[in-house]
């Protein structure tokens, strides 16, 4: 995803970080669809702004992606959090 603006680029990075975290969730074996649509939704809004970007809009464009961003970055954290609940519970009981 390519956008003329640079000033996007650290959303980009940042995307970039949560298709690892969700694949590597995928990996593991999580449910990961209400991730990934989430993302893609975000990724959607980015390709819908990269055309219309302009100094005027991009602050508003970057609040609202980086909005986003962070309720991804809650939902990532709780999944891993999840995640580890669920191996110590299964250890304990293997104890």
């Amino acid at each position: 995803m390519e956008i003329k603006n640079s000033g996007l680029n650290e959303i980009l990075d940042t995307l970039s970080q949560f298709k690892s975290s969700i694949k590597k969730l995928e990996d593991q074996g999580v449910d990961v669809s209400a991730l990934k649509k989430e993302l893609n939704h975000i990724s959607d809004k980015i390709e819908q702004y990269k055309y219309e970007c302009n100094d005027e809009i991009l602050p508003k464009i970057r609040k609202e992606i980086s909005t986003d961003c962070l309720f991804l970055r809650k939902k990532i954290i709780d999944s891993i959090k999840s995640q580890i609940d669920d191996i110590i519970k299964n250890e304990i009981h293997k104890s």
